[in-house]
C-alpha cells in the first residue's frame, strides 16, 4: 500500500485533507492493519455540513483500495469532538498509546476501522 493526501474543496479553496500512509499500529488491533489515517483535518467552520463525512468516507473507499483489511489512527484522549466523530464513522477503540512534548506526556486512543 502507498501514501496519499484526499483534500476537500470547495471550488477553488482547500478545506481539509486526510493523509494516509503505511505504518504498524502501536498496539493489537482485532484485524490486521497496515495503514494510519495520520491527520485528518478540518475547518472549523466546515463542521457540521457533512463535509467531514464525506472526506473520512472517501478515506475509507482509497484504504479499501489498497487492499487493506483495517485503517488505524491516534487521537488524542483529550479531544472528545473527534472521538465521537471517529465512533460514528465506525471507528472503534481499541488501546491506547503515549507521546512526549518536551517533559510533558500525554495519551492517544487508538482506533481501528475494519474494511471488510
Amino acid at each position: 500500500a502507498g501514501s496519499a493526501v484526499l483534500v476537500a474543496k470547495d471550488g477553488a479553496a482547500w478545506r481539509g485533507y486526510a493523509h494516509l500512509r503505511p505504518a504498524p499500529p502501536p498496539c493489537p488491533l482485532p484485524w490486521p492493519a497496515d495503514l494510519e489515517l495520520a491527520r485528518f483535518y478540518m475547518e472549523a467552520r466546515q463542521h457540521g455540513t457533512g463535509a467531514s463525512q464525506q472526506l473520512m468516507a472517501a478515506a475509507l473507499a482509497w484504504a479499501r483500495g489498497q487492499g487493506s483489511d483495517a485503517l488505524w489512527l491516534q487521537v488524542w484522549d483529550a479531544n472528545p469532538r473527534a472521538i465521537r466523530f471517529y465512533l460514528r464513522q465506525g471507528y472503534q477503540d481499541c488501546g491506547e498509546t503515549t507521546f512526549q512534548v518536551g517533559q510533558v506526556q500525554y495519551c492517544d486512543r487508538v482506533m481501528a476501522h475494519s474494511l471488510r
